[in-house]
């Protein structure tokens, strides 16, 4: 599947899935909507995802050709990974705290953030939504919109983002919008301030 392919049919199935979220947080259902067999379908797929990113760094380490083929299998493993969540998006629903954890729910957001852009930009909605109900951490936010921001070529909101500057071995902050409302915009979401 071409990846605009891929992002319309996650698009969709986000739209779906926001339409019952308010339904599935409602607070006296909540205990009714523990599921192990979600959490722990979301718990591996994550320990997928930072096992490859854990060993990167020595993998690209090496002449140029294998720095090359290391990123192309993290693309790779990216996918399927996407793939595997679509997947359990339709058969579970939106991963809700209340429901498989604050650490699983986080695990399927960290997928959402090695994804395609468009993906990451059709899901900014949806873990907006579940940042603001409580039932995903607010640092999920912060990465999302920053991450869409600077891919869109604008300046992020929260900080979250850096680049490397190769020929001095620095990493810089993407540029912020109003950075002297930086702080302010983090402390409202719970996030540490910056310097």
């Amino acid at each position: 599947m071409q990846p605009s392919t891929r992002c319309r049919v996650f698009a969709r199935a986000l739209l779906l899935l926001l339409s019952g979220l308010g339904v599935l947080v409602s607070p006296d259902s909540r205990a009714a909507f523990a599921d192990p067999a979600y959490r722990a379908a979301l718990l591996e797929l994550g320990q997928r995802d930072q096992a490859f990113r854990t060993g990167l760094q020595s993998c690209i380490a090496g002449p140029t050709e294998n720095a090359r083929a290391c990123w192309q299998r993290m693309r790779d493993s990216d996918a399927e990974n996407l793939a595997r969540l679509h997947a359990l998006l339709w058969q579970h629903g939106w991963p809700l705290a209340s429901r498989v954890g604050e650490d699983a729910a986080f695990n399927a957001f960290l997928v959402i953030q090695h994804a395609h852009p468009g993906i990451q930009a059709s899901a900014l909605p949806a873990v907006s939504v579940a940042v603001l109900q409580g039932e995903l951490r607010p640092t999920a936010l912060a990465l999302l919109t920053d991450r869409v921001r600077v891919r869109a070529g604008l300046p992020q909101l929260y900080g979250t983002q850096s680049f490397r500057m190769s020929q001095w071995s620095v990493w810089l902050r993407a540029p912020v919008h109003a950075p002297e409302q930086l702080n302010e915009r983090r402390r409202a979401l719970g996030l540490p301030p910056l310097r």
